[in-house]
């Protein structure tokens, strides 16, 4: 038999592949297509309800979806499928129903089904039934019997088939969530001072910076959410930046396209889950009752504290509920091995592995926290003092240790036969979440962050804070961990949605990233199949930015002097712009360089602007282009270029919406590029009717100040200018889109699939929600403004057409 899926065809090719598989080897058919793609049953979704009449058959269902949900990654859609052996032709549609799918049953047994009721001209007199398939239903015919059956029919026999509750019972045991506690990850002295010192040293040796703390990490343990941002990223690229970054910051999340359109998790949430399944797994294709191979831990987040990971190692093994064994790798190695040392310890971490695995091991936890057998944290720990980083020590980044033991388990045929877990203090982002599983993991024990929140929970600011009432009262070591875990949940979620997937069991592996200054080498060490358009570090420079860390946390001393633990944490001003730290390309020495010379007519400082523009540090990839000497290529004539101002037709601005640039900003930005001929965009969100119309005869006076627009109170106005933006938007969530809106338009800009989400476009703050924009918008003083991903308008390129024409 040759290969079943191959990354060379479509999807639809590799899952008629699996399906047919499946039928041939005697299943029946809808049975096989219900657990490749299964309708939406968590969340209570089916057979929550115990007045229905059909209770105890949808709870036989739920169990037949959580036998096969750890056998059978399900596929997430958008799809309408239809499938036939000849003998029964069928139907069905994704978890999410968004492809239309309407039949008409007559009296002489046809069963018509288009994507529109009316495409064939049928007798109403002869019709038996109409319908639709809603999201995860299913219709059959028996072509020749001609028996019809209904969704609920086709429930009803895959209910029967096999006492699946019952198999479900035998075979998946759920992880209890565990509080938290006080306890430290760090082991310390009874000192506080040594507790804090001992983290921040962690924290530094991890690649934590002040930003991560005060920025990321305390917003999302006092509100159970991630912090929102500005739209933009002017540092330098990870692989251009001169200061070292985390290997998570080389990797870019891939987003959904038209055809595969984005999930919204604020409103949605309910068709997607964050289970997991871990432990060696059965084969779909055995009996249902071999119930030995397919004894496995379900999770309900990849983010595990302390109390969870040690409850979840005990359910392996002899006392446990899964026959294989649990045990626990430390991903250290010595640094005396130094940066050209790291490839062989992930190679001989992933031989390790691999070897274990073939000796029963079912669940292998990668551990940074986990000392070396002889090393000095070992030492620490029996004193009862630490339990970080010695100086003796490095660490594999556990990006680059998941990814490489994944792939080695997938080339040696034993991937199936055990889940990974991460431990490790170089993880406190969901963008870090999304990585790691992505490359392979199963959960993420984040024992620095967690130990983070309680340090930050120990600050005098923070404490302040509290009693001022600007945090909140009940603020206490459990409140603020469980936030920052919610806060991961919530953030992994939003990224399985921007790639359209319901499900993080289908986004564990998938590795539905771009590698962005990752070179070939360790690519091929890590991170197989990732593309990649550049290339970029390889494995030694992965290893020299890991010991830049290792370095600042461990400063080695002056000759006869002890060596000084860090007591912060480094400032590298990677999101705000600070002197002397990570360049900017939007800094407010160029915004005001920039304004002096418009303000004053300076054509010195204009000069002075462009030179800090041109001779800026490496930012972007297009920085590394050159333009050729002189004399390299024939110069055009004159004659044959056009002229400024056709030139400067094809000028447009970027869409910035009112709300992100103020009312003057936005208004005279549109002023500008319509005086040289260009189009401005006016973002999402509408535009005030006033700006419709060039300015009247006789609106401004003498200084440019116009009666019309009054707020623009700097002048330079002329009779005739236009503040209307030619190039409109139409966003999703529809905020101030009117037909005046439409028709005041040269051209409409639709966002499709933008990935909307909260602090990552397609968001206005409440507090930026002035009066003035909620009536330009439509909307309401005060409330945040979250443009929802357009799947319910758009979700194929027919429907795209037809919108637009």
């Amino acid at each position: 038999m040759g290969s079943l899926v191959d990354t060379t065809r479509s999807d639809s090719a590799n899952m008629d592949s699996i399906f047919e598989l499946y039928s041939k080897s005697g299943r029946p058919m809808a049975e096989a297509l219900r657990f490749m793609v299964p309708e939406a049953y968590e969340n209570g979704r089916v057979g929550a309800d115990p007045t229905s009449p059909d209770f105890e058959m949808e709870k036989d269902v739920v169990g037949f979806y959580d036998f096969h949900a750890p056998l059978q990654e399900a596929w997430d859609g958008p799809a309408l499928i239809c499938f036939s052996d000849g003998d029964i032709l069928g139907a069905t549609l994704d978890r999410n129903g968004l492809r239309p799918a309407r039949y008409t049953r007559l009296k002489d047994g046809t069963v018509y089904l288009m994507s529109e009721t009316g495409v064939v001209p049928l007798d109403d007199g002869d019709v038996v039934e109409k319908g639709r398939l809603g999201p995860g239903q299913m219709i059959n015919v028996d072509l020749k019997t001609g028996e019809f059956k209904s969704n609920q029919d086709i429930r009803k026999m895959i209910a029967k088939s096999q006492p699946w509750r019952e198999l479900v019972e035998n075979t998946q045991f759920a992880l209890k969530f565990d509080k938290f506690g006080d306890a430290y990850n760090v082991i310390d002295s009874d000192e506080e001072a040594t507790r804090s010192t001992t983290v921040i040293r962690n924290q530094v040796a991890f690649g934590w910076g002040v930003e991560d703390l005060t920025m990321m990490v305390s917003a999302m343990a006092s509100t159970g959410g991630e912090a929102t941002f500005s739209m933009g990223d002017d540092a330098p690229l990870a692989v251009l930046s001169d200061r070292p970054h985390v290997l998570y910051d080389y990797f870019r999340q891939r987003f959904a396209q038209v055809t595969n359109p984005p999930i919204d998790p604020l409103r949605e949430g309910e068709v997607m889950s964050l289970k997991m399944f871990l432990g060696p797994r059965g084969h779909v294709l055995n009996d249902v009752d071999d119930a030995s191979t397919t004894r496995l831990v379900s999770i309900s987040s990849p983010v595990l504290n302390g109390p969870e990971l040690t409850q979840l190692k005990s359910k392996f093994g002899a006392d446990g509920v899964s026959p294989a064994t649990a045990e626990t790798m430390s991903t250290r190695f010595d640094s005396s091995a130094g940066a050209g040392g790291l490839e062989a310890a992930v190679k001989a971490l992933a031989d390790k592995v691999c070897e274990r695995v073939r000796d029963g091991v079912g669940l292998v936890v990668l551990s940074d926290l986990a000392p070396l057998d002889g090393s000095d944290a070992m030492k620490d720990i029996a004193a009862g003092t630490t339990r970080g980083l010695g100086p003796n020590e490095a660490y594999i980044p556990p990006l680059a240790a998941v990814g490489a033991v994944h792939h080695a388990l997938i080339e040696q045929g034993l991937r199936m036969r055990c889940s990974l877990v991460v431990e490790t203090g170089q993880c406190w982002t969901t963008h870090h979440v999304a990585c790691l599983v992505g490359y392979g993991a199963s959960a993420v024990h984040p024992w620095l962050a967690f130990d983070a929140v309680r340090e930050w929970l120990n600050l005098k600011g923070t404490k302040m804070a509290i009693s001022k009432g600007t945090l909140p009262a009940d603020l206490d070591d459990e409140k603020a961990l469980a936030n920052f875990r919610n806060a991961m949940d919530k953030g992994v979620l939003k990224i399985l949605s921007k790639m359209g997937i319901s499900l993080l069991s289908t986004y564990q592996g998938a590795q539905i990233f771009e590698a962005l200054g990752i070179g070939g080498e360790l690519l091929d060490l890590s991170f197989k199949g990732t593309p990649t358009r550049v290339g970029g570090l390889n494995t030694e420079e992965l290893g020299n930015e890991l010991f830049t860390f290792l370095d600042r946390a461990y400063p080695k001393p002056p000759e006869g002097e002890e060596a000084v633990a860090p007591k912060k944490l480094n400032e590298d001003g990677f999101v705000k712009v600070s002197n002397k730290l990570e360049h900017h390309s939007n800094s407010p020495q160029l915004a005001k360089q920039l304004h002096k010379s418009i303000r004053h007519k300076d054509s010195d400082m204009y000069k002075e602007w462009s030179n800090s523009l041109r001779n800026r540090p490496i930012t972007a990839l297009r920085d590394l282009l050159e333009i050729g000497p002189d004399g390299s290529r024939e110069p055009i004539p004159l004659d044959e270029v056009e002229s400024v101002d056709e030139i400067m037709k094809r000028f447009v601005t970027g869409g910035m919406s009112l709300g992100a640039l103020s009312r003057e900003c936005h208004e005279t930005i549109a002023l500008a590029v319509n005086r040289i001929g260009g189009k401005s965009n006016s973002g999402e969100g509408g535009e005030d009717k006033v700006r419709d119309l060039p300015l009247p005869k006789g609106d401004t006076d003498a200084n440019g100040v116009s009666s019309t627009l009054p707020h623009l109170k700097l002048g330079g106005l002329k009779d005739g200018d236009s503040a209307s933006s030619k190039i409109k938007q139409i966003a999703s969530g529809r905020f101030g889109v009117t037909p005046a809106y439409l028709a005041n338009a040269d051209q409409l800009e639709i966002k499709v699939a933008q990935g909307a989400k909260p602090g990552e476009g397609g968001q206005l703050p409440g507090p930026k929600v002035s009066g003035y924009i909620a009536e330009v918008r439509g909307a309401v003083e005060g409330v945040t403004l979250i443009s929802p991903p357009p799947h319910h308008d758009i979700y194929s390129i027919e429907d795209l057409a037809q919108l637009i024409y």
